[in-house]
């Protein structure tokens, strides 16, 4: 009995040692994901995990501050018929003035005060508000505005006040997190957080020829009022522009696009430095390269950009490119689509070199393009022709792509001006119409500073004029003073 005893003993004794080495040995192995309470954890290091709740705050911290609310009011003049015995056709007209507002966000990018965000936000008239992160409302004004890329830039008087510095959106990565931050449904600063869901996601949401078609994808809640927001890595840098939403409903629904942030910080910069947008031109119709053409070549997954044809004269004539080639990669930069080479030639500067590798049946080689201006300069005005019955005048219409008139001495008067002309016709193809949005109606007051009474002063301002014009007036019935500023 005792033998049998001491059996039993030794073997409760051996396995609870043998037990505690397994327990030992699965500790080091295994992390008990089930807290505990009272007892002491294992101090565990998950290999490139990223503590998200910690830099989501931090990211926060430095983007809301320059996040601002903008509202825009817009007054106009409506008529309404009443019942008149006394005149010609029985009928009158009552005017009477009546305001429209709009909201959206914007990003504070200098400490001066110089703020991006959506053309469609701010639109080409009308009274800006801006409120600021210390609940400051300031007036703010149009400094320049881009069609192609929905974008525009506002400045308030201020100064030394929290901005945004711009990151690098070529380096953002699908699956990394972001936070967007903008006033959705006019609720002031909120933040939501994503993973970028694609890059280069080639949507014709902008109504413009040659406009944007490569956006970044995110599934940060993004709703109306966050047009015009930030679009921010875990670092707090800008890398895009919140421009819309993928939605059934009229708000958010899983998708959100963005303006990459190297296109806004390349749009900003021009419209500071010349007044409108330089854009390089490569010269050549492009698509994603089709499945079949992959499987050819062996190439896997996505991959560049197939040239439909190549325009006479431009730079990639000279370049040597052809119909039917292949362009795998940018400066070194590896290519998935079509979308993501409008995006790099967007980025870049005319005069630039760029180096594309191409694939052409098969082999692959390098070629070095020097980028041109899309549009080219006409180098001054075109003289000679008519214009508003003048012989001797500029061809306004052919020109600018607008018909003017004289503002009479009478309605000078009633105007309260000197004199000036006075726009009756906008060739929605011209030059005015694709860099401007001046309507019919509107009265041109001085070009380039100097004051127009006649189709003559307008032809000699325009002689005058070396890169850019910039053409100041009002519309009768509005205080507003505008600018519309555009190349030539």
């Amino acid at each position: 009995m005792r033998r049998l005893i001491g059996v039993v003993v030794l073997a409760m004794v051996a396995g609870g040692v043998a037990g505690g080495v397994v327990v030992w040995w699965w500790s080091t192995r295994h992390v008990n994901l089930v807290g505990g309470g009272g007892g002491r954890g294992v101090p565990v290091q998950l290999v490139g995990h990223v503590p998200a709740p910690e830099n989501f705050v931090y990211a926060a911290q430095r983007a809301r501050p320059a996040v601002v609310h903008i509202r825009v009011v817009e007054e106009e003049t409506a008529y309404i018929p009443y019942f008149n015995p006394f005149s010609e056709d029985f009928w009158n007209w009552y005017p009477y003035r009546r305001h429209r507002e709009r909201s959206g966000s914007g990003v504070i990018i200098s400490s001066s005060g110089h703020i991006v965000t959506n053309l469609h936000v701010v639109g080409r008239s009308g009274r800006i508000l801006v409120t600021l992160w210390d609940k400051r409302v300031l007036e703010a004004e149009r400094v320049g505005y881009d069609p192609m890329t929905d974008l525009a830039l506002i400045k308030v008087d201020a100064s030394h006040l929290p901005y945004i510095e711009f990151g690098n959106s070529d380096e953002v990565r699908v699956g990394e997190w972001v936070l967007a931050v903008g006033n959705p449904f006019n609720l002031e600063s909120t933040v939501t957080a994503g993973i970028v869901s694609a890059k280069g996601r080639n949507l014709n949401i902008i109504k413009e020829r040659f406009a944007l078609r490569s956006f970044i994808q995110t599934d940060a809640a993004v709703n109306p009022g966050n047009s015009g927001g930030a679009l921010v890595n875990l670092r707090g840098e800008l890398i895009g522009i919140n421009i819309a939403i993928a939605t059934p409903t009229g708000v958010y629904a899983g998708y959100a696009f963005a303006v990459p942030g190297n296109i806004v910080r390349k749009v900003v910069r021009d419209i500071m430095q010349y007044g409108y947008v330089r854009r390089a031109y490569l010269g050549v119709a492009f698509t994603d390269v089709p499945g079949d053409l992959l499987v050819r070549y062996g190439i896997r997954g996505p991959a560049g950009a197939l040239i439909d044809s190549v325009f006479a004269g431009s730079p990639a004539a000279r370049a040597g490119i052809r119909s039917g080639d292949i362009i795998v990669s940018l400066n070194g930069k590896k290519l998935e689509s079509s979308a993501e080479l409008q995006e790099q030639i967007a980025q870049r500067d005319p005069g630039d070199t760029i180096q594309l590798e191409i694939l052409r049946e098969g082999s692959r080689r390098v070629v070095t393009v020097v980028l041109a201006e899309l549009g080219g300069s006409s180098g001054g005005v075109v003289a000679g022709g008519r214009a508003s019955g003048d012989a001797s005048s500029v061809k306004i219409r052919d020109v600018l792509g607008i018909e003017v008139e004289p503002i009479g001495g009478r309605e000078a008067r009633r105007l309260g001006i000197s004199g000036g002309l006075r726009v009756r016709y906008v060739d929605p193809k011209g030059v005015v119409a694709r860099y401007t949005g001046i309507r019919p109606g509107f009265i041109i007051l001085e070009v380039n500073g100097e004051p127009v009474h006649t189709v003559e002063d307008l032809q000699e301002a325009l002689a005058r004029a070396r890169g850019t014009v910039t053409l100041k007036g009002f519309y009768p019935g509005s205080a507003q003073v505008y600018y519309y500023g555009f190349p030539i």
